[in-house]
């Protein structure tokens, strides 16, 4: 770089070939960084991208595995408590059958007393 600013100050005419050839090398080394800096941008993009679909892919899983457990436990829950509903439809069925096997028994214990 310091030989080609040396070089510029001796240019006179803007037809100089030397600085023809200087402008023409910069321009290709410029061009040539823009690509890499462009690549480089593009690269690491992708590798973002990447990890960020991998990140809410797995986000995904984990919220589908909550949502499922807990309609595992819902499902259970219910079961529990039809269960527990059923247990105690049977109990009140029962004790009003023994309430009615009582009321019988007494109604035959009025009428045998009675015919006595």
């Amino acid at each position: 770089l310091d030989e080609v600013l040396k070089s510029s100050s001796h240019w006179k005419s803007n037809n100089d070939p030397k600085k023809t050839e200087v402008i023409k090398r910069f321009k290709q080394y410029y061009i040539r960084m823009k690509w890499r800096i462009v690549f480089a941008q593009l690269y690491a993009t992708k590798q973002f991208t990447d990890l960020l679909e991998e990140v809410r892919e797995r986000e995904r899983k984990r919220e589908e595995e909550r949502r499922r457990i807990e309609a595992e436990r819902k499902a259970e829950l219910e079961r529990q408590a039809a269960e527990a509903e059923e247990a105690e439809r049977l109990v009140q069925e029962r004790i009003e059958n023994e309430k009615r096997i009582e009321e019988r028994l007494q109604e035959q214990i009025r009428k045998r007393e009675e015919e006595e």
